[in-house]
């Protein structure tokens, strides 16, 4: 399991790749993915990419121009398990969506997936919804605050933290880890198609 980091003819970084065998490794790489690049990450959105990116770094007080990510894509949780398996051509940035190739009425069809279903068929789990609430696609990062009572859950015990936060990206790595430990055997045990495979 490894992210592969690759440039096009002009030396441009790309959007990296996995070569991660289960979902296990693939949230992995996401973690390393992340890591790398801290700006890639933004949970408020499923995908950015060109013109959205720039749009979104604007409107946060980021200058597009120097702090956008060194491959030009940020995303939440889901939007880089789907850059990281599936080949660019099958997404559309703009409507956040994965073509797949789907079996209807016994003929196989190219049909359009949200990107959250799409990243929850990935890692083998039916439910995007169900991944959302248990907080891996959760939009929301939120720390609890360090003088709050530890078994007090109300609104006031967690701060809201923002794109571009130090703590932001360490309370998603986090939230990952915490996923890979509570569903550790269906992870390993879903197997991962090589990213230039069509996605089904």
């Amino acid at each position: 399991m490894s992210v592969i980091e690759t440039r096009d003819e002009n030396g441009k970084p790309q959007v990296p790749k996995s070569d991660a065998a289960n979902a296990y490794d693939l949230l992995s790489d996401v973690i390393a993915c992340i890591e790398n690049e801290p700006r890639r990450l933004d949970m408020g959105h499923w995908l950015l990419h060109g013109s959205r990116l720039d749009r979104f770094l604007d409107a946060s007080g980021l200058d597009p121009e120097n702090d956008a990510p060194a491959c030009g894509t940020a995303g939440c949780v889901a939007g880089w398990i789907v850059l990281l398996t599936t080949p660019n051509r099958r997404i559309d940035f703009h409507e956040e969506t994965v073509a797949v190739d789907a079996e209807i009425a016994g003929r196989v069809r190219e049909i359009q997936l949200p990107v959250a279903d799409r990243a929850a068929q990935v890692l083998g789990i039916d439910d995007s919804t169900n991944l959302t609430m248990r907080g891996l696609f959760n939009g929301d990062v939120e720390i609890k605050n360090p003088d709050a009572d530890p078994d007090d859950d109300d609104d006031d015990s967690y701060t809201t933290l923002e794109y571009g936060d130090e703590r932001y990206v360490p309370a998603v790595i986090d939230r990952i880890k915490t996923f890979q430990r509570a569903h550790q055997d269906t992870l390993k045990a879903t197997v991962i198609e090589p990213r230039g495979a069509a996605a089904k």
